[in-house]
């Protein structure tokens, strides 16, 4: 259930994050905001349409991502699932004690 849910927050925040790369670099936003006020000499750099162009790519490769882990929550999930997986939770699962070599001396 948690690793499904992580999956499903991990393709939500690369929906959000791509999509904000793609669109906020052609807005106002990016134009008029807080970096520019404080150092102007910035506004060459920021301004050039080949840096907005890059962020956007950017916003491009992480859309396809998060499409990517869309297309197979599952695998992502049973992925997910076995990475956090503890040692404990498998021997839980099993009652069986298997001597160590310690107790097979005795």
């Amino acid at each position: 259930m948690m690793a499904r849910l992580f999956g499903a927050t991990v393709i939500l925040f690369c929906l959000e994050l791509g999509l904000f790369l793609l669109v906020v670099p052609w807005t106002s936003l990016w134009q008029h905001n807080y970096f520019l006020f404080r150092w102007p000499e910035l506004t060459p750099w920021l301004a050039n349409y080949y840096l907005r162009g890059a962020i956007s790519g950017l916003g491009l490769i992480d859309l396809g991502l998060a499409l990517r882990y869309l297309y197979r929550f599952q695998e992502l999930a049973a992925r997910i699932e076995t990475t956090f997986d503890t040692g404990s939770s498998r021997q839980d699962k099993t009652d069986v004690h298997k001597p160590s070599p310690a107790d097979e001396q005795h």
